[in-house]
Order: structure tokens, then C-alpha cells, then sequence
């Protein structure tokens, strides 16, 4: 076998390995936010635990989580490649240790730190929290106080900073893991780094079942931290086995160019979680059960944009970044074409689906325990106003990708600017009049408004995009779209209507059933009417899959 043959069936195998994990990791994370519905509802304690949840991801996020592909990744890699007497263990290990060292005493410092202030911290986070803190709101209006005023508890303030304390320390185990995990990503081993996240999640859903009698709410925070320790644990073995054995060596030279790598990245996170940092702000002085109805809404919406749109975009990247060093615009601009396509033909249907089936989909995943009517109803509603952005927030992701693969990482930072922008040109007016659903509609067009500047600045650069037949792309599938969401429509009638809902039994028949007939009617509709772009979407189905089919 020849040294690329063996090298794309490494390839081959990872991506398998990554897709398994990525599918299985989301899966657990709905089967999670299930676990928190049921027990908690949209409720002051669910919203309470996913601010508090919040702050440790967000340590971790800033601090490491971008530089792990960014800089860690690409740097390991170097030190992981065979050096003619084996594998440079020595050197790597030292440098991996070097970076363990790094993240612990960084993050440590920051989770002591971070305690300490808990109080504060979660003031600026959630104002609305508390009855008597409605005024320190971002945007202070009668609407915003009054509503908070009535329905936020001081004891709210109270068990946020509790859980936050509690929940905080699992930033450090998160930082570690994540080194962990780049090292084995360098060292050709993805099969632990892929599971970690769904390790994460059966922590979180074990603790909280069997804890919840004892603890409360509490016991969800103390999942947080029990699963950033389960998955560092899940991850040694594979060091063991790579015959990694950390020695530290802050001065190691590698150090400073991972920080020179991951410094634009640093960057444009900030941007991130000041953005999240806002919409918890604002959706803390829309009442206490604003966060919770949003967070359940926004797991759903990012179930078909991780599986689609992130999916494609990784799967792209390398040939984008193949290209992006050569002076060949063409090939450059057809890759990406391609992944365009790619994900607007698998993300269309969804999207319809999704808009008219928002409320069916919210009971069907949540509505049972302590998660009600009405809470399918402010959730439901949420949905519906995240789901218009599913299109181009698919898209989103690859037009990143795609300055980052042409060593431009200050454009997407800078677009991240002026998207905070469009969120406050939106969220500001509305919040008074609306609410909650004025935050979840200025989200929205904030990621519909990054994606529509991101594709205007890459048309320009690549001298179009979207290639010969777009147009006729686009109504094909269109039309084929439109097909798929007057049938869903005539579906929800009957569903209704016809059968007055048919309790968990018609929501199965309607969201699964009927769900799966009409995306395998809408590639039936574009087979007949013979669109090119069907091979891509087959070329991802494996060959031994397609053989046992055609048997």
C-alpha cells in the first residue's frame, strides 16, 4: 500500500471516528437537556443553572477551547511525527507537559480568582436575578424592571453564585482535557478525544438523576464538574498508550508560538462571549424563566447546525486550507462552492421543518415531568424565531473556514463586531415591547447578518461566489422546499386537527414518521429533476454501504 493510500485510510477512519463521536455527543446533550426539562421545567432553577453552567465554559472557551485547533493541534503535530529512531517522545513530552503545566496554573488562578468574586461576577451576568438589581440591567426600561421586579427572587442571586462556585472548578479539568486532547488529536488517536463530549453529557444526566432528591439543582453543577473530571480520565489511557509521559518545561520554545498562533483567535472569542455575556444580560431582565425557555430552543437549533453545517465545514477545511496558499483562485473558490451547495441542499428541508413543526418538536423532546404546556409554548415560540437563521448560519461556519484557510483571521473578528451590532440594532428597541422573543429575533439577525457580510466580503475577494447554475440550484431545491413545508403544514392539520394530537404516539408519527418520509420525498424530487449536486451528497454515503443497499 503507498505511503497517500494509507494516509487517506487514516484519514478515512478519523473522520468516521469524528462523525460517530460527533452524532452520539449531541444526542446525549438533547437526551440531557431532556434530563433538566423534566426535572426543572423552564423554571428560576433551570435558568439559574445554565448561567452558572455558563461561566466555566466560557474560562475554558477564552482561555483554551479556540486554541486547541488553532494552535495546539498544528504545533503538537510537529513534535508527534516520526523522527527517523520513532516518535519524538521525548520532545513532545516535554512541550505537552510544558502546556499541561500552562493550563493549570492559568486556569487554576482564574477559578480561584473567579470564586472569589462569584457575587459580583453573576451581577453583571444576571442582573435581573435579583428584585432589587433590575436597574444595573444593560438597557434599564419600565417594561424590563417591571417584569423583573415581579417575578425574580433574591434567593435566585443567591443559589446562581452557589452553583457557579460549585460548577466553576470544572474550567481547570476542562483546560487539562483539552490539552489531552490535542495531544492525541497530533498523535493520529482520535478515538478518545471524540467521545469526550459525550462522557461530559452521561455524567451530567447520572448525577443529576441520582442526586437530584438530595441536592436540587445543585446536583446539575455537580454533574458539570463530575463530567470535565470523567472525561480527563477517559482520555489517559490513550496518553499511556502514545507513551507520553508529561515532563514540565515552561520554557520549552515551542510555548511562545502556540501563543503567537492563538492570539488573533483570542481575539475574536472575546467578541464571542461578550456577545453571550449581552443576551444573558438582557434575557435576565425579561424574567427568570427567559434563559431556560432560550437555552432549551437553542440546543435544537444547533443539533441540525453541528450535524450539517460544522460537520461539512471541518470536512471541507482541509482542501480549503490545500488552496489557500497557492495563487489558484479557481480551485479555491470551487471547493467552496461545493460546500455550499453541500449544505444548503441538506439544510433547507430541515429548516422548513423545523419552522412549521417548532411546537410538536418542543413536546415531543421536552413536554413531560415537570416541563409543561406552558412552557412548550415560550419554547416553542423561541424555536420558531431561531429557526429563520438555519440557512445561513449553516453557512456561516464554512465562510470562516474559509478566510482562516487563506491566513486571515481578522476578518471574521471584525465581522463579529459589527454582528454585535446588528444584535443591539435589533434586541434594544424590541426588548420592551417584546421581551424574551425580542432577544431571541435581534440573535437572529445578528447570525443571519454575519453570515450575509461574511458571503458579500468573499464574493468580492474570490470574484464571485456560488459558481455556473447557481440560480438554478437555488430554485430547484427551493422548490422542492417549499413542496416539503406545504405537505408538513397539511401534516400538522391532521395531527391536530383531525386526530387532536394523538398524545406521544401522534408527536412520534409526525416528527420522526412523517419527518423522514418527506426528506426522503424531497430527494426523490431532486433525483427526478436530475440536480448535479445529488453525487455530493452520495459521495458522503460509504462505498460498502451503497454495495449492501444495491444487494
Amino acid at each position: 500500500m503507498s505511503a497517500s493510500v494509507s494516509t487517506d485510510v487514516i484519514m478515512a477512519r478519523a473522520a468516521v471516528v469524528l462523525l460517530l463521536g460527533n452524532v452520539l455527543s449531541r444526542i446525549l446533550g438533547l437526551v440531557r437537556e431532556q434530563t433538566i426539562a423534566y426535572l426543572f421545567g423552564v423554571s428560576g432553577a433551570a435558568s439559574s443553572f445554565v448561567a452558572a453552567s455558563q461561566v466555566p465554559t466560557m474560562v475554558y472557551d477564552l482561555l483554551l477551547g479556540g486554541a486547541v485547533t488553532a494552535a495546539l493541534v498544528p504545533v503538537f503535530a510537529d513534535y508527534a511525527r516520526p523522527n527517523g529512531h520513532g516518535r519524538n517522545n521525548r520532545e513532545f513530552s516535554a512541550l505537552f507537559g510544558a502546556m499541561l503545566a500552562l493550563a493549570a496554573v492559568v486556569l487554576g488562578g482564574m477559578v480561584l480568582v473567579l470564586s472569589i468574586f462569584a457575587e459580583p461576577l453573576v451581577r453583571i451576568l444576571v442582573p435581573g436575578f435579583a428584585a432589587n438589581l433590575a436597574d444595573q440591567c444593560i438597557i434599564a426600561s419600565q417594561a424590563a424592571t417591571a417584569t423583573t421586579a415581579e417575578s425574580a427572587a433574591p434567593e435566585l442571586l443567591t443559589q446562581t453564585v452557589a452553583l457557579t462556585r460549585l460548577a466553576l472548578p470544572a474550567a481547570a479539568f476542562l483546560g487539562l482535557s483539552g490539552v489531552v486532547n490535542a495531544a492525541l488529536y497530533a498523535g493520529q488517536r482520535p478515538h478518545y478525544p471524540a467521545f469526550c463530549a459525550a462522557v461530559y453529557n452521561v455524567c451530567i444526566i447520572l448525577t443529576a438523576l441520582l442526586f437530584v432528591g438530595r441536592f436540587g439543582v445543585a446536583s446539575l453543577a455537580l454533574g458539570v464538574l463530575v463530567g470535565s473530571v470523567g472525561q480527563l480520565i477517559f482520555q489517559l489511557p490513550g496518553l499511556w498508550r502514545m507513551g507520553l509521559r508529561p515532563r514540565v518545561a515552561l520554557s520549552h520554545p515551542a510555548v511562545p508560538r502556540i501563543l503567537r498562533l492563538y492570539a488573533p483567535v483570542f481575539a475574536g472569542l472575546i467578541i464571542t462571549q461578550f456577545a453571550i455575556v449581552l443576551d444573558r444580560n438582557l434575557a435576565s431582565c425579561t424574567g427568570q424563566d427567559s434563559i431556560a425557555a432560550m437555552n432549551y430552543a437553542t440546543r435544537l437549533v444547533q443539533l441540525p447546525l453541528g450535524l450539517v453545517g460544522s460537520a461539512i465545514a471541518l470536512a471541507v477545511l482541509p482542501l480549503l486550507a490545500a488552496e489557500g496558499s497557492t495563487a489558484n483562485l479557481e480551485n479555491f473558490r470551487r471547493i467552496l462552492n461545493r460546500g455550499m451547495r453541500l449544505i444548503l441542499l441538506l439544510m433547507l428541508p430541515i429548516f422548513a421543518l423545523m419552522l412549521i413543526w417548532h411546537w410538536p418538536i418542543v413536546e415531543l423532546v421536552y413536554q413531560r415531568g415537570a416541563f409543561d404546556a406552558a412552557d412548550a409554548e415560550a419554547t416553542g415560540l423561541a424555536l420558531f424565531l431561531y429557526s429563520w437563521q438555519l440557512p445561513l448560519t449553516g453557512l456561516d461556519q464554512l465562510f470562516i473556514f474559509a478566510y482562516y484557510a487563506r491566513k486571515n483571521t481578522r476578518t471574521p473578528v471584525l465581522v463579529g463586531i459589527l454582528g454585535i451590532g446588528f444584535y443591539l440594532a435589533v434586541a434594544l428597541p424590541l426588548l420592551q415591547p417584546l421581551g424574551m422573543p425580542g432577544l431571541v429575533l435581534a440573535n437572529t439577525v445578528q447570525n443571519s447578518g454575519h453570515a450575509l457580510v461574511m458571503l458579500w466580503l468573499l464574493s468580492r475577494l474570490l470574484g464571485g461566489v456560488g459558481g455556473e447554475g447557481f440560480g438554478r440550484f437555488m430554485a430547484t431545491i427551493g422548490a422542492a422546499t417549499l413542496l416539503v413545508a406545504l405537505a408538513a403544514g397539511g401534516m400538522l392539520y391532521v395531527q391536530r386537527v383531525l386526530t387532536d394530537g394523538g398524545g406521544t404516539v401522534g408527536l412520534l408519527a409526525l416528527v420522526v414518521g412523517g419527518g423522514g418520509v418527506l426528506l426522503l420525498a424531497y430527494l426523490g424530487m431532486l433525483r427526478l429533476l436530475k440536480l448535479p449536486e445529488l453525487a455530493l451528497l452520495a459521495a458522503m454515503v460509504p462505498a460498502s454501504f451503497r454495495a449492501a443497499v444495491r444487494r
